[in-house]
C-alpha cells in the first residue's frame, strides 16, 4: 500500500490492493497498474495492435455491480483492439487464443475523471472477466468469412440438388436464359426486374412485386451485382448466389438482412444503356407525350430549337429577359393529367427570382415571352427534375406545363 497517496494513480492502486486482500486474491500487476490473473493461457499467441479481437465478457465495479456483459446479451463482441480503452489495448494481448482471464483496471486508463454515464463514475477503477475467443488481421477476417460463405452456399446447392458455376470472387451462378444483345459494363444503366431472398427462402426485396423494374448505374450498387449482372445479356435471366463479402458485408442491411448473410438474387435483364443514350431516350418519350397531348386537347403550339412547346396567350411589349435578369411571373404548374404541384396564382403573390437560379426550361422558356406577355410552357422532364423528380408531387421523368405572365424585367 502506498502511504498518503496524492495522485489518482496512486489512489487506485490503494482501491486495487485493498480489494486483493479483502478477497483473498493473488493477482500479478504490469507497470501502468493492471492487476491480473490468467485463468486460462490458452494457445496460439497474444494479439497486437493490428489486430481484430473477438470476446466474451463481464465488466463490474469493485462493489460487485454488472456495467456490462456480453454474455447478458448472448453473443460475443468483435472490435480493433486500437479501439477501446487503453486498460483493454493492454490486458488482451496478456492472453493467448482461447485464454481467460480476470484484469483490475485503474481509472486513468479506463474512463478516466469523465467517468462512462451513470454505470461508471468518474475515477473508478474497473474489474473485467475476458475471453479471448479469437484475433485475426482484418485481411485474415475478410478470408475467413468468405470459407465461411463459401461452404454455405455449396451445402445450400448440394441440399437443392442445384448445378451452378462460379466465379473468382466467390459468386455461384446459373444462367437460364442467355439472352442477346451483349453484356453490360460499369458504364452504363441497367433496367432489370429482379428478387432477392436469404438462403432460408426469405424474400427481402422484389421489384416483381412492386410491379415495375428497377433502373440504376451499375457502377452504384453492391460489387456482387457488379460483377453478377454483366453475366447476362440483354433479355437474359439467371440466379446468382453472392458471398456476403461483396453484399452488405458485416453491417448488414436493415432487419432482414443480418451481418455475414449470403444472398440469393433471381435476375432478369431487360435492357442496358450509357447515360447520353439513357438521356436521349427520355426526350424521345417526353416528346411523343407532349405531342400526343397538344394533338388530344387541340392545341397549336411551336417549338423551341430546345425542345420546349409553347403558346403565346397575349403578346408583351416586345423587351425579352436573358438568363441573366431577375424576373417577376404569376404561374400555374402542373402535369399532362392536370394536376396542379405549385401556383403563385392560388398564393395570391407574384414571384420573383434569378432566371440563373431555376431549373433549365425556365431558363430557356421564359425568354420566350416578352414583358406584359402570358403565355403556356411545355417543358421536357430533361429540361424540368429529370429522373430525380421533385417531393411527392412531381414524379421522376415527368412533362411539366407552366402557365406563366411575366410581369416584370429587372
Amino acid at each position: 500500500m502506498i502511504e498518503n497517496p496524492t495522485t489518482q494513480a496512486e489512489k487506485d492502486n490503494n482501491i486495487i490492493l485493498q480489494y486483493l486482500q479483502d478477497n483473498k486474491l493473488d493477482f500479478k500487476s504490469t507497470e501502468s497498474g493492471i492487476y491480473y490473473s490468467i485463468e486460462n493461457e490458452g494457445q496460439g499467441g497474444h494479439p497486437s495492435s493490428e489486430h481484430l479481437v473477438n470476446t466474451h465478457y463481464k465488466g463490474y465495479l469493485l462493489d460487485g455491480k454488472t456495467f456490462d456483459s456480453s454474455y447478458d446479451r448472448g453473443e460475443p463482441i468483435e472490435f480493433p483492439l486500437t479501439a477501446v480503452i487503453k486498460g483493454w489495448q493492454e490486458a488482451i494481448p496478456l492472453l493467448q487464443k482461447g485464454g481467460k482471464g480476470t484484469f483490475l483496471i485503474p481509472s486513468g486508463i479506463a474512463y478516466g475523471k469523465s467517468g462512462s454515464g451513470a454505470n461508471i463514475p468518474p475515477n473508478t477503477v474497473l474489474a473485467f472477466d475476458v475471453e479471448l475467443l479469437d484475433f485475426y488481421r482484418p485481411e485474415d477476417k475478410a478470408k475467413i468469412q468468405a470459407e465461411k460463405d463459401n461452404k454455405i452456399i455449396l451445402q445450400y446447392l448440394e441440399d437443392n440438388n442445384l448445378d451452378f458455376k462460379s466465379t473468382e470472387s466467390g459468386i455461384y451462378y446459373s444462367i437460364e436464359k442467355e439472352g442477346q444483345g451483349g453484356h453490360p459494363t460499369s458504364e452504363h444503366i441497367v433496367n432489370t426486374h429482379y428478387k432477392g431472398y436469404r438462403l432460408d427462402g426469405k424474400t427481402f426485396d422484389s421489384s416483381y412485386e412492386r410491379g415495375e423494374p428497377i433502373e440504376f448505374p451499375l457502377s452504384g450498387v453492391i460489387k456482387g451485382w457488379q460483377e453478377a449482372i454483366p453475366l447476362l445479356q440483354k433479355g437474359g435471366k439467371g440466379t446468382f448466389l453472392i458471398p456476403s463479402g461483396i453484399a452488405y458485408g458485416a453491417r448488414g442491411a436493415g432487419a432482414d438482412i443480418p451481418p455475414n448473410t449470403v444472398l440469393a438474387f433471381d435476375v432478369e435483364l431487360l435492357n442496358f444503356y450509357h447515360p447520353d443514350e439513357q438521356a436521349k431516350m427520355q426526350a424521345e418519350k417526353d416528346e411523343a407525350k407532349i405531342v400526343e397531348f397538344l394533338k388530344a386537347n387541340n392545341i397549336n403550339a411551336k417549338r423551341s430549337d430546345d425542345g420546349i412547346y409553347y403558346t403565346i396567350s397575349k403578346e408583351g411589349n416586345g423587351e425579352h429577359p436573358s438568363v441573366s435578369n431577375k424576373v417577376t411571373v404569376h404561374y400555374e404548374g402542373k402535369l399532362l393529367n392536370g394536376m396542379v404541384f405549385d401556383s403563385s396564382i392560388k398564393r395570391g403573390q407574384p414571384a420573383t427570382f434569378p432566371l440563373s437560379g431555376v431549373v433549365p426550361g425556365w431558363q430557356l422558356g421564359v425568354p420566350l415571352l416578352s414583358k406584359g406577355g402570358k403565355g403556356t410552357l411545355y417543358i421536357p422532364s430533361g429540361l424540368a427534375y429529370g429522373s430525380r423528380g421533385a417531393g411527392g408531387s412531381i414524379p421522376p421523368n415527368s412533362v411539366l406545363i407552366f402557365d406563366v405572365e411575366l410581369l416584370e424585367i429587372q
